[in-house]
């Protein structure tokens, strides 16, 4: 009779959930924004923003092309832990993406994926951006290429504002205990700059990227300058013979 009693009650329960879980879809279906033709954004069926496709309007401006991965590759930390980086180009004058989803897969010699890690990211219009996630662990696998993916993006128009005045003045590496990048960097504007990404590439002499690193900078007075500091764990890295640092204002 309780094992009855019990069945019963299981059963109620499943049928309260089923109704639940179709009610919250209902709701998300009527009051989750659907894609429209006057959104600003490329979404839905559209070959432009707002244009093309579906939307009654023809795409009189320019059409969305793919973000363009220059390069990828990982950079070794220590044994078992490494970090990964990719140089994605916009390639739209006046389009970019507030959120530009992408994965990291990392390989070994015979195809067997070791690690992957997700992320996001955003695309100011026309810009170089270094994507760049730390500290994947592969264990006793030892990596050989990377992979680096992105989901569909949603293309909107945005104005990148005026180009950062920011220059490298000068830098140091130091070996011992860890290796540390000591640099000093320039605000040449006559306006205080907030909340600014800096990422920066250690490169050898044929010019080939063995490791990487970022910061983020909130407030920088105008005509100033400002010491930062990259870090990395215990590791056997060689002298930089270059350093490539990348900066971007980070988008609200």
């Amino acid at each position: 009779m309780r094992l009855w009693t019990f069945k019963r009650r299981l059963a109620g329960f499943g049928i309260i959930f089923l109704l639940i879980a179709v009610l919250a879809a209902v709701l998300l279906w009527t009051f989750w924004p659907q894609p429209s033709c006057t959104d600003q954004k490329q979404n839905g069926a559209e070959e432009g923003v707002d244009c093309g496709g579906t939307c009654p309007n023809k795409c009189l401006g320019e059409l969305p092309k793919s973000p363009l991965v220059l390069w990828k590759d990982y950079f070794i930390v220590r044994s078992g832990v490494f970090d990964v980086g990719a140089l994605v180009e916009n390639q739209n004058i006046k389009l970019g993406s507030r959120k530009f989803d992408y994965v990291f897969r990392v390989y070994d010699r015979a195809g067997l994926l070791v690690s992957q890690k997700e992320g996001r990211t955003f695309l100011y219009p026309g810009e170089q951006v270094f994507v760049f996630e730390d500290s994947l662990v592969t264990g006793p696998l030892h990596p050989s290429y990377v992979e680096f993916d992105y989901k569909p993006v949603a293309w909107e128009p945005m104005d990148n504002n005026d180009p950062l005045k920011i220059d490298l003045v000068s830098w140091n590496y130091e070996s011992e205990p860890n290796p540390i990048i000591r640099a000093t960097i320039a605000n040449r504007s006559l306006f205080e700059e907030k909340n600014i990404e800096m990422t920066l590439r250690l490169e050898n002499s044929n010019g080939n990227a063995y490791a990487a690193s970022k910061t983020f900078i909130e407030t920088f007075p105008p005509q100033s300058t400002q010491d930062v500091i990259f870090t990395w764990p215990p590791a056997s890295f060689e002298p930089p013979s270059t350093i490539s640092p990348l900066y971007r204002r980070v988008l609200r």
